[in-house]
């Protein structure tokens, strides 16, 4: 087993008590974990650790800047679901809820299963088949080239 000596506390302890870090030959900081959280801690006490701190609140001011950006609004678009698709998932889980569907096994193998929306019209939302995530993505893939999930 590799050791290392700390910087700070002078103890040989494993190499697997320092934290990675890419900028150090060996590939770990040259203090141990405890010494890093002792740091760390006496740190925030202090006025420039107060100040950082302060810093860290501003983030939705920052988070609100990157969106009018055009790399935000791209991140945006890329994360945003389909609403129509999430009100028919709010009807499965609902009437679930509600007792008005229960949950069956798998269509074709008879393991625990998901719903799948062939439709997603209003008038469809609850007429699901019961899939399990294999068969529910290879549906996907055969039907409409979504990608896989498993």
């Amino acid at each position: 087993m590799l050791t290392k000596t700390c910087k700070w506390c002078h103890q040989t302890q494993s190499l697997d008590k320092f934290p990675k870090h890419k900028a150090m030959a060996d590939g770990h900081l040259n203090k141990c974990a405890s010494c890093c959280r002792e740091y760390v801690n006496a740190h925030r006490k202090t006025p420039a650790g107060k100040a950082s701190r302060q810093k860290e609140k501003q983030y939705p001011d920052n988070k609100k800047r990157y969106k009018q950006t055009e790399k935000g609004k791209q991140a945006a678009k890329r994360y945003k679901r389909d609403p129509v698709k999430e009100s028919a998932k709010g009807a499965v889980a609902y009437a679930l809820r509600q007792g008005k569907l229960t949950k069956e096994p798998c269509f074709v193998c008879g393991e625990k299963a998901l719903a799948h929306h062939s439709s997603y019209a209003t008038d469809m939302k609850l007429a699901v088949t019961w899939l399990c995530l294999h068969h529910h993505n290879q549906l996907h893939n055969e039907h409409k080239g979504y990608k896989t999930w498993v």
